[in-house]
């Protein structure tokens, strides 16, 4: 049975952080596609998030929406810092802005004991690669999980920056099993676009569901 902090009714806590966003746009088919990138931190020592969304909305330069779409982000952990991305958004020709928007409503919030909180370790990303292929990028690694439960399901993120380190783009995948106490579980990123101009890429180990 999957491990869940027990609900209670909301007390003083903060609101989850946008730390971070970019975008840009691509056009390898003729359509054009917006890539995208989120950081988000959760600042409170004893409340984590869950079933909490993500809403882009990209306009024109008149202000008109030319695309949108709405992702869950699973669960994200006090004092935790995650992100998010995809490269796949159609979006029209030109785009003047991209918002981004956290939908957290009151049942999302569940209480996490201090000493829980501070006893969970961070998932670690290792042997990280990148192989290039015609028309795909795919990011490999593995991640290890040092805890004392197994992690069900992570969310594995990639954030792509330029070389000013601007985010320009993201990509993410989930894996299923990572056992506990040094268990290692495989991931493989696939982006569409080959061709992401970027200049360095950062990975992101999100521990979405553990069993106790």
């Amino acid at each position: 049975m999957t491990a869940a902090p027990e609900r209670t009714e909301p007390g003083a806590r903060q609101d989850l952080v946008i730390e971070e966003t970019g975008w840009s746009t691509y056009a390898p088919f003729e359509d054009t596609f917006l890539a995208y990138g989120i950081i988000i931190h959760n600042p409170n020592d004893a409340y984590a998030a869950e079933f909490y969304q993500l809403r882009i909305t990209v306009r024109d330069t008149e202000g008109k929406v030319t695309g949108t779409e709405t992702h869950y982000l699973g669960t994200i952990w006090p004092n935790e810092t995650i992100s998010w991305g995809t490269d796949w958004l159609s979006v029209s020709e030109t785009v003047a802005s991209v918002d981004f928007e956290l939908l957290v409503d009151e049942y999302c919030w569940v209480d996490v004991a201090p000493d829980r909180a501070e006893s969970i370790t961070p998932l670690e990303v290792i042997n990280q690669s990148e192989n290039k292929k015609d028309w795909s990028l795919d990011i490999t690694g593995e991640i290890v999980n040092n805890n004392s439960f197994d992690v069900e399901s992570s969310i594995i993120s990639a954030i792509f920056r330029d070389g000013d380190g601007k985010i320009i783009g993201g990509a993410m995948t989930y894996v299923d099993i990572a056992p506990k106490n040094g268990g290692t579980a495989p991931f493989q990123i696939t982006v569409l676009y080959a061709d992401i101009p970027y200049s360095t890429v950062e990975l992101y180990a999100q521990m979405d569901s553990i069993q106790d």
